[in-house]
């Protein structure tokens, strides 16, 4: 948060009292074209420095682009597979004003154990523009200096006792005493909806007692140092405090272990002052965000229980009023960040009236918020980054503060309750027959339940719109169709690229027999850098086609429907070839993919096949797999092709997706097969019964002696009633 410069009796503000120059005062220049992140590599004066004696480094540098650019720091650290910290790159950079920037260590995120600041081996400021954003197309900065620095040390809250009676609209005891917290924040259905910790397992109820998090036992209150996994997102997750739900599930009065370890936490974590608290886990803006959220749950829970001590009442107080003013003072990355900040600076005035500016919390929250709505969910419903996790987070976060408005007769700008009861019909439209959802680009597993944010829905008028429709659905701004008949369930994804979060996956499927995932996405189970990571977002882990030739994004997305089947297009062009892919579920149960390329066809197609965890066995000559409940068949034409059949492998796309946050192996096949000029690729899963593909089209004779005969061009599925036969088909 920006210093409020209050006197030292109502606010501790820091004292620097000690530096250490590392880079002297000198102009170190620094130019690059184009939307690249410039990186300067800041020169020590011995190879390694030991920083622990310091509090953070103080970046002074001048922007010599016409634009704003945000920079950051990147530490190098001594240790096995040089593990490095970060500060998250978004400190404001105006043009042509030098500016001293300070970096606190609890600005910083790391990946790996960096054991401290005792080894630090190299030092980079980076700069770039804000994501999303043009400007001239070369960028210059320059670097005068960095120092280590030393202040006097501030516990938390910087806030005191007489500065809270400051910044009450209303006497300390009233503020303490019973409260009426937003009517949703005690709805069951809010502790039901699980925290997005997808990586880690959630905790079960009466686990945290017992000090257990996220796979770990960080205990109770928890180490707020802790870094078992030397991952930040763990850190995150631990400091934006969704631990709090399952505590409060486990039932019992929780009101001295809620006090007892946001007390703890408070006195730990002062508010950085003039830092937007960086990529920190404490103080960064989506942790904050997160964290009020999660109080305003727990604090429903227990504020009014007698057990909750006024002490610790006072010290929460203070901390939401300095988590608050943070969350004004600083935006977070554009996107869902965003999103998610604006609804908890809203709901921070709104739960906590007794604040002087909690009226202009509630003000600037929800303008921010109509305007991240606005912008972020596209004209279909769906959010832009095309996430279903992140469509999720930001649903629910525009529905607490719809719920809490609405509660607290508020007028609220943006939106509408028209546009929730749709954005949550989009999450139902995605959901799979098993209420499970699709994990398309970075949406954690593939086995993430929607039904608890559905069930969340139903406390708005037309909540009906969370049931799962029964119907194909076409939403063509995200580039999703999806097609449902009963329990069977098609899925083409072909649209643009999002601007975050994105999986190189155009024109991949998704598939369900009988109400079981077959064909999935492979989902992601970090977010950490590593070659699986990078290897998840590859279209080699979809299920999908390549080629030698590079090809465009996918467009033309349709849906069209025909007597007893469905039918999804979409097409990628490249130079001189098109690829078009059709998706078609017909009434008896059975999913079939066509890809037809036209034009200058050469060199190696590779089809790649992404199926759920279980058994798959591949046939060495037919080439057609057989797994539980199913039966892949391909149809090629005549083609030579090789197929292979992969899961669980050392390399990262040995055949893995993320289930309950973990990488689980699951089979993956390619095929591979070097057409000589334009040709038809069939593949077709089958719940039983055989197939083949003749001149009139794709022949399936199903166990009952029935015979479905699908053609394309125009699609049409003929179904032949029974017939005796003595042929014995199995799966």
């Amino acid at each position: 948060m920006h210093n409020p410069e209050l006197p030292p009796e109502l606010f501790r503000g820091d004292r620097f009292f000690a530096t250490d120059t590392l880079v002297s005062l000198q102009i170190l220049p620094l130019e690059a074209a184009g939307v690249h992140p410039l990186c300067l590599a800041l020169p020590l004066a011995h190879h390694e420095c030991d920083l622990s004696a310091w509090d953070g480094l103080a970046l002074t540098a001048v922007n010599r682009t016409k634009q704003p650019l945000a920079v950051g720091l990147r530490l190098v650290h001594a240790g096995e597979g040089q593990p490095f910290s970060v500060t998250g790159g978004r400190e404001q950079l105006l043009p042509d004003e030098p500016r001293r920037i300070f970096f606190p260590w609890s600005g910083f995120g790391s990946y790996g154990q960096i054991g401290g600041w005792r080894r630090v081996t190299a030092i980079k400021a980076v700069f770039r523009r804000e994501r999303g954003q043009d400007g001239p197309p070369v960028l210059a900065a320059a670097v005068i200096g960095l120092e280590a620095v030393r202040r006097n040390g501030v516990v938390g809250p910087r806030l005191t006792e007489a500065g809270l009676v400051q910044v009450l609209d209303r006497p300390v005891a009233e503020a303490l005493s019973c409260r009426a917290f937003p009517a949703y924040a005690v709805s069951p259905a809010i502790l039901a909806v699980p925290p997005p910790v997808f990586p880690y397992p959630l905790e079960r109820p009466g686990a945290v007692g017992r000090g257990q998090i996220m796979g770990q036992a960080p205990g109770l209150p928890p180490d707020w140092e802790a870094d078992p996994q030397g991952e930040l997102e763990w850190r995150h997750f631990l400091h934006r405090h969704h631990f709090l739900r399952p505590l409060l599930q486990a039932g019992g009065d929780r009101s001295g272990q809620v006090g007892a370890i946001l007390s703890d936490w408070i006195v730990r974590h002062p508010v950085p002052l003039d830092s937007d608290g960086g990529a920190g886990p404490s103080f960064e803006t989506l942790s904050v965000a997160w964290r009020l959220r999660e109080w305003i749950y727990a604090l429903a829970a227990v504020w009014n229980r007698p057990a909750f001590a006024p002490a610790a009442k006072s010290l929460i107080l203070r901390s939401v009023w300095e988590q608050a003013r943070h969350l004004r003072d600083h935006r977070g990355h554009p996107g869902n960040w965003r999103l998610v900040e604006a609804a908890a600076l809203a709901l921070a005035g709104l739960a906590f009236p007794d604040f002087c500016e909690a009226d202009a919390w509630v003000e600037e929250g929800l303008a921010r918020l109509g305007c991240e709505a606005g912008s972020q969910f596209l004209d279909d419903g769906v959010h832009g980054e095309r996430s279903p996790l992140y469509h999720g987070i930001c649903l629910q976060a525009c529905l607490e503060v719809w719920l809490a408005t609405r509660e607290a007769g508020h007028r609220f700008p943006g939106f509408s309750d028209r546009d929730i009861v749709r954005w949550l019909g989009v999450l139902a439209a995605l959901a799979r027959p098993d209420r499970s959802l699709p994990s398309l680009n970075d949406s954690g597993s593939v086995d993430r339940d929607a039904r608890p944010l559905l069930g969340l829905g139903r406390e708005l008028p037309g909540g009906t719109a969370a049931r799962v429709p029964v119907g194909p659905v076409l939403l063509p701004d995200a580039g999703f169709a999806v097609l449902r008949r009963g329990r069977d369930f098609a899925l083409l994804k072909a649209g643009p690229r999002p601007p975050a979060h994105a999986h190189e996956d155009d024109m991949a499927v998704e598939a369900c027999l009988a109400g079981r995932p077959v064909l999935v996405d492979p989902g992601i189970s970090r977010y950490a850098p590593s070659p699986r990571t990078e290897a998840c977002r590859l279209a080699a882990a979809h299920s999908c086609l390549l080629t030698d030739v590079s090809l465009g994004r996918a467009e033309g997305l349709s849906l069209a429907q025909a007597e007893g089947l469905l039918v999804a297009s979409a097409a990628r062009r490249g130079e001189g070839l098109v690829h078009r892919r059709d998706v078609c579920l017909l009434e008896t149960g059975i999913v079939v993919v066509r890809d037809v390329l036209s034009g200058v066809v050469a060199g190696e197609v590779r089809v790649h096949w992404q199926f759920a965890p279980g058994w798959l066995r591949l046939g060495r000559r037919s080439l057609i797999a057989r797994g539980e409940g199913f039966r892949f068949v391909p149809f090629l034409g005549g083609i030579g092709v090789s197929a292979r059949l992969r899961q669980g492998r050392p390399g990262p796309t040995g055949g893995w997706v993320s289930w309950a946050g973990r990488d689980v192996v699951a089979p993956h096949l390619e095929y591979v097969c070097r057409p000589d000029g334009p040709c038809c690729l069939w593949w077709a899963l089958l719940p039983a019964g055989e197939a083949r593909l003749d001149q009139e089209g794709l022949r399936v004779i199903h166990l009952d002696g029935t015979i479905s005969l699908l053609a394309a061009d125009p699609w049409t599925l003929r179904r032949s009633p029974p017939r005796r036969t003595t042929r014995k088909t199995r799966l």
